[in-house]
């Protein structure tokens, strides 16, 4: 797998893998920042270093994480960050395979212990899987999208809006409307049964 882990003079990234008991990270190469976004220092370990810090942790979460979910029908994508108060943020976020559709939804978030060994939290972000068209030759002014399971956008929501180059989306729920703006930034905009009298008027 894959490991980031951002340092004040940028992303180290990792790449190796767990070994048989889980309580060592075999790293196999590792890249750290050179000033030269293109030209990063490559480290490569034959034979890999056990490592029994924060990318053991890191890992053990995802996979822990990655169990749990179970193979889905399509490619997902799995991101892991650092939670608030410790532990670890797991997501898995459907991926997109065509350049012709951008996929939201059907998505969850799990929280993970800062040792990378219990599920403290299972949080399912959106139900359905939708299929948003990547438009040729004009540009959308926004997305709509409900809110079913929240009454409030989620995490792939703000997500969704950098991925898609800043498409703006309205999220409205049960009770509550938002808008996330083109930097992904979540703002209020009114009562849903608002919103509706205005749309029948």
């Amino acid at each position: 797998m894959y490991l980031g882990q951002q340092t004040s003079t940028g992303w180290v990234v990792a790449f190796g893998r767990l070994n048989e008991a889980k309580d060592s990270f075999l790293l196999a190469f590792e890249t750290t920042p050179t000033g030269d976004i293109k030209q990063p220092k490559v480290t490569v370990n034959s034979p890999p270093v056990e490592d029994q810090g924060q990318w053991l942790e890191e890992a053990r979460a995802y996979d822990l994480a990655r169990t749990a979910f179970k193979p889905q029908v399509r490619p997902y994508n799995g991101t892991v960050l650092p939670a608030p108060q410790g532990g670890w943020y797991v997501y898995f976020y459907p991926a997109q395979t065509t350049i012709e559709s951008f996929p939201a939804g059907a998505d969850i978030r799990y929280r993970i212990s800062h040792d990378g060994t219990k599920i403290e939290e299972t949080h399912r972000m959106h139900v359905s899987l939708m299929e948003y068209k990547v438009p040729t030759g004009t540009k959308p002014v926004m997305v709509v999208r409900t809110a079913i399971l929240d009454d409030a956008p989620e995490d792939t929501d703000v997500a969704n809006v950098l991925m898609m180059g800043g498409m703006p989306v309205m999220i409205t729920g049960h009770n509550f409307t938002y808008k996330i703006g083109e930097d992904g930034t979540p703002v209020y905009l009114m009562k849903t049964s608002d919103l509706l009298k205005t749309i029948k008027k």
